[in-house]
């Protein structure tokens, strides 16, 4: 079982048995009635990229595609209008949307806040001539919009941090035919080899996430995101990125009322499948909005069994 699948179990088993049903939910079902949660908080789960680990579970499908075309809406093409996203999504936010100036919005949110306020270009410039700085910040949560355009959709997985990481030095002992690990000064030494590849440390936070729904598609389109910054920064600078670490934080991890059946399917029925699901870049680097969906390679194992669940969106 690989880790994405252990801590899809564990969460799913912890929200059913230790889980506390919210009141006076503010979503709804389309026939009007209250959607009521079960949740839990503040939950994180890791992966190192580098090293094999993705966020993809094997007990069901990820629409992988889907999340990459999300991805596209908001930080590439920066849109908030329904009719300017790829046609495969445009079902998933038509409910969240409202109609203004003959098209469908869903507010100065998503893609609208990351173009008004340049924030790709901001990260990405700093990330390029300030690689080690701590402020390299994606935040789309504005307060000030949510005030003047109240009825913009709020942003769930809205904030990501960014940390740049050389490999550590490797030290020749002279002696012997080992490595030591260290903080030096190749100046001084011809034995030391410096790093040749820089990784980022990714963190995405989250206020809150329909678990069945999305748990394998938030972080995965995070994960392509990283990678997509790591090639236009080895493209940039000519030295070569990699996505390092990717944490995920979650505020509050819920399963909608209507919900309960599938959950107790996927914790009771559902198979895992023993191979990772993995994603890579199959291109040359080339600068962050040139990057498309032919891009990415979806390994993808056989076996993974369809899900026998329709899940309705709460809105």
């Amino acid at each position: 079982m690989n880790k994405a699948d252990k801590y899809f179990l564990d969460t799913l088993e912890e929200i059913t048995k230790k889980g506390t049903w919210d009141k006076n939910p503010r979503p709804k079902w389309k026939d009007g009635s209250e959607a009521n949660s079960l949740f839990i908080t503040q939950k994180f789960f890791k992966y190192d990229i580098a090293k094999g680990d993705f966020p993809i579970i094997t007990l069901r499908p990820t629409a992988l595609k889907g999340a990459f075309y999300d991805i596209e809406a908001i930080y590439i093409n920066q849109t908030n209008i329904i009719e300017e996203m790829h046609p495969s999504i445009r079902n998933w936010w038509i409910d969240f949307s409202f109609e203004k100036d003959g098209h469908h919005s869903i507010g100065q949110t998503y893609g609208a806040i990351i173009k008004k306020y340049g924030l790709v270009d901001k990260l990405l410039k700093g990330l390029e001539e300030n690689p080690f700085g701590r402020r390299h910040i994606i935040d789309m949560f504005q307060y000030s919009e949510q005030v003047v355009k109240p009825l913009s959709l709020p942003a769930c997985a809205y904030n990501t941090m960014w940390t740049v990481r050389d490999e550590e030095w490797r030290v020749y002992d002279g002696e012997s035919t080992s490595f030591t690990s260290g903080i030096l000064d190749f100046s001084k030494n011809p034995c030391f080899t410096p790093s040749v590849t820089r990784y980022i440390d990714l963190t995405l936070i989250q206020r809150s996430m329909d678990y069945l729904t999305v748990a394998s598609i938030n972080p995965a389109q995070y994960v392509m995101l990283g990678m997509m910054v790591c090639n236009h920064l080895t493209f940039r600078t000519g030295v070569k990125h990699q996505l390092g670490d990717f944490s995920h934080f979650v505020q509050n991890v819920h399963i909608y009322n209507k919900h309960l059946d599938a959950a107790k399917y996927l914790l009771e029925e559902a198979q895992t499948v023993d191979e990772q699901p993995t994603l890579a870049l199959n291109c040359e680097p080339k600068d962050f909005y040139d990057h498309t969906i032919e891009d990415f390679d979806f390994n993808i194992p056989k076996g993974i069994e369809k899900f026998p669940f329709r899940l309705e969106i709460a809105v």
